[in-house]
């Protein structure tokens, strides 16, 4: 990767492209209920009594709606509020606020290029919200009758994943936090903690079977005695200097976690994984045809320039706003559809 102290011209494109980017999810964020389709209609006249109008008492209450000008800046602050839970709603518009907060943190870091610790921590952060930006792209498959709907699949999927793993947690820190007991004694380093009691018994659920439940094979040049090195700490030992831990309870303890984890868990997982694809393959065009709606849908909301170009379409909404070139009586922005 090209990373410099110094910014370069592409990578201050890339900032301009991308500040073009959070302009316009602004205008998508502001104009959401629009786009969901909650926004109320414009009402058509205005109550005469608003401009002085004097009418009989028998027409005035006939219910005019009331005046757009006095109604809609008192519907303001409720109708953004509006906006933006009906924005952050969709998983793709929170996958590009993610990204933009990453960027703009990874900006912050970088620009501190005097220290190396900073100038390394933004590039961490560009490495991270380019995943967030790549994995984005994958909403324009939605347009696929084929891979529209595996969308869908995947989206559900991970909700299966998410219930999975509370079960894989019971498990998981069962088998961690009896393993490290019998193994050692006063661990204090919370980060090879961690790795015993959460990190290897992952591992475990892959087929990485743990090396230190065996005393035959337990190597002591991986391990530290003093938890001065970046070592996990040796098992205890016995009067003999041999390992304490009893093999007749360890290594049947890792065989029961590996079978409940690997076949039952992991089995489990699958099938729900098999549910959840042939219900959304029952009704496969069904899905893929809303998910086209709410895409063409979405997009007749945005301005017909193409990204890049954008800006030019912003530039002259803020010259036509700035020397007053729009008429009083505005007309219905012209839409795609």
């Amino acid at each position: 990767m090209d990373f410099h102290s110094v910014p370069h011209p592409p990578e201050l494109v890339l900032y301009a492209l991308v500040f073009v980017l959070f302009c316009d999810e602004v205008r998508q964020a502001l104009l959401s209920s629009v786009v969901m389709g909650t926004s109320a209609a414009p009402s058509p006249a205005c109550s005469p009594q608003a401009h002085g109008v004097r009418v009989p008492l028998l027409h005035s209450q006939r219910g005019w709606p009331p005046c757009r000008g006095t109604s809609e800046r008192k519907r303001w602050p409720s109708q953004w509020y509006v906006n933006g839970v009906s924005y952050f709603t969709d998983l793709w518009n929170v996958m590009d606020t993610l990204g933009l907060f990453y960027f703009i943190a990874g900006i912050v870091f970088r620009l501190h290029s005097s220290h190396k610790t900073s100038l390394y921590s933004g590039r961490v952060i560009f490495c991270l919200d380019y995943i967030i930006f790549t994995l984005r792209l994958v909403h324009i498959f939605t347009v696929s009758r084929n891979l529209g709907p595996k969308i869908i699949m995947l989206q559900r999927m991970l909700i299966d994943v998410f219930f999975f793993l509370f079960l894989f947690a019971v498990w998981m820190v069962a088998f961690g936090v009896a393993r490290q007991g019998i193994l050692r004694q006063n661990e204090h380093r919370w980060r090879w903690i961690f790795r015993s009691v959460i990190y290897e018994p992952y591992l475990a659920m892959f087929g990485q079977v743990p090396s230190d439940v065996d005393g035959t094979t337990y190597d002591f040049s991986h391990c530290t005695f003093t938890g001065n090195e970046s070592k996990p700490l040796c098992v205890e030992l016995d009067e003999h200097n041999l390992p304490r831990f009893p093999e007749w309870i360890t290594i049947p303890l890792v065989c029961i976690y590996m079978l409940s984890t690997n076949i039952l868990l992991v089995n489990l997982l699958v099938a729900m994984f098999g549910y959840t694809v042939g219900t959304v393959q029952e009704n496969n065009d069904q899905v893929w045809k809303f998910q086209r709606y709410f895409l063409v849908k979405e997009y007749c909301s945005r301005l017909n320039v193409p990204f890049p170009f954008v800006v030019l379409a912003y530039f002259y909404m803020v010259v036509k706003k700035c020397f007053g070139c729009c008429c009083q009586d505005r007309g219905v922005e012209s839409s795609a559809c």
